[in-house]
């Protein structure tokens, strides 16, 4: 294809319609796929809710205390799945972060979102870590990805 072919003063610029809720439907694919890729599966609950706040029924929020109320529920009859847990709080968070919409590249919004992310999961969520380790990916067949040396993280990301 030519450049002439993408100048729209020459070729007749054609919309394609989108419904309402297309780009909530993208949130909700970017951050359960995201989560997929850490080899983490969402509930078959967080599935019927999102489609719920997909399709306006349901607020962020009201996800949000859905999820509190199931997951309560569960640890009470102690038939809680931690890593769908994580997977379902960790994407409601990012779908939530996506909607606002004013990323901005520094080592205080990086562990800012780390920390919203996981404040669910993790007690050091926002934090630098203290120790070392590795990480056997799935994704990766098995390799590790590379981390860096704990007690060189701080002075490292601080360009």
């Amino acid at each position: 294809m030519d450049e002439k072919q993408w100048d729209s003063s020459v070729n007749e610029y054609e919309e394609i319609y989108q419904p309402s809720n297309y780009i909530k439907q993208l949130q909700w694919d970017v951050a359960i796929g995201l989560q997929q890729v850490d080899n983490l599966k969402s509930s078959k609950y967080l599935e019927q809710i999102s489609k719920k706040n997909i399709l306006g029924e349901l607020t962020i929020k009201e996800v949000e205390q859905s999820l509190r109320e199931y997951y309560t529920t569960k640890e009470k009859q102690k038939d809680i799945n931690h890593i769908e847990l994580e997977c379902d709080f960790v994407s409601m968070r990012i779908v939530e972060l996506l909607s606002l919409d004013n990323f901005e590249l520094s080592v205080d919004y990086l562990k800012y979102i780390h920390r919203y992310l996981f404040q669910d999961v993790y007690d050091f969520a926002g934090k630098f870590r203290t120790i070392d380790f590795s990480k056997h990916e799935k994704i990766l067949n098995n390799d590790s990805v590379a981390y860096g040396d704990s007690k060189n993280i701080s002075r490292i990301i601080r360009i």
